[in-house]
């Protein structure tokens, strides 16, 4: 262990609570009709890794804190790169694309630099879990997915719930029902794998990184991965796309 592990009974005790909390949560959504009530049912769900963290990382207590705070990082992080980047059209689409465009990009990074550089999404964090050598192990992955999943819940609730006091309507990545599952699965698959592709060599390659030089001009790199989501968007955008599967 690495820091202070909490006595058996402790432990037991909040995997127990922990398991109440989710089947409770589970009922109350399976038979609610009510979307604010399923809404804090999921995000309830999705943030048991944070109230588990001492019994997830084996009673040890310093672990658990760091899991805690990796968890709210990206919990924070994705609600609110979602609700940051999925509001430009309701709020300047009228203008034309370009101020649009723009907006997104600038968004994209307002919301990755406040927030501490979070992942946002489930396909980044198990390539980094799969890549290896990132820190990402299968216990914080979990946490990190799960988070992830409550942030995107989060922030569409809030941007949903602001669109009254916006100029246009909101919108976000929803397939074509015109096309078959498989061409959509198949589009998503290439979308993420290039949006992956523009993440580790924009934001994790030693000239990228925060070693290199261009990590001083911060908005460089940014610019470049709002650019390749961009040409997904014109060029693949069958599914939207999403390539982020807390969107979905």
């Amino acid at each position: 262990m690495g820091g202070t592990e909490l006595p058996l009974f402790e432990r037991l005790f909040g995997v127990a609570t922990g398991m109440y909390a989710a089947a409770f949560a589970a009922a109350v959504y399976a038979t609610t009709s009510s979307s604010t009530v399923k809404t804090g049912s999921l995000l309830l769900i999705t943030g048991l890794p944070a109230i588990l963290a001492t019994e997830v990382c084996g009673g040890d207590a310093e672990a658990a804190k760091g899991l805690v705070a990796s968890w709210v990082k990206e919990f924070v992080g994705t609600g609110v790169m979602v609700a940051a980047t999925c509001s430009p059209g309701a709020l300047i689409g009228h203008y034309g694309y370009k101020p649009e465009w723009l907006l997104h990009a600038g968004m994209m990074a307002f919301a990755d630099f406040t927030c501490g550089g979070p992942q946002v999404n489930p396909v980044v964090t198990t390539s980094l879990l799969v890549c290896g050598g990132f820190g990402i192990t299968p216990k914080l992955a979990v946490s990190n997915i799960l988070a992830q999943l409550g942030g995107a819940v989060l922030g569409w609730d809030i941007l949903f719930g602001g669109e009254y006091y916006l100029t246009g309507a909101v919108g976000g990545p929803s397939p074509d029902p015109r096309l078959p599952w498989y061409y959509l699965a198949l589009c998503e698959a290439l979308g993420c794998w290039t949006l992956l592709g523009a993440v580790y060599c924009f934001a994790i390659s030693k000239p990228f990184s925060k070693a290199g030089e261009v990590a001083k001009i911060y908005l460089a790199k940014m610019s470049l991965i709002a650019a390749v989501v961009r040409v997904l968007v014109l060029v693949h955008g069958a599914t939207g796309p999403a390539v982020n599967p807390a969107l979905a």
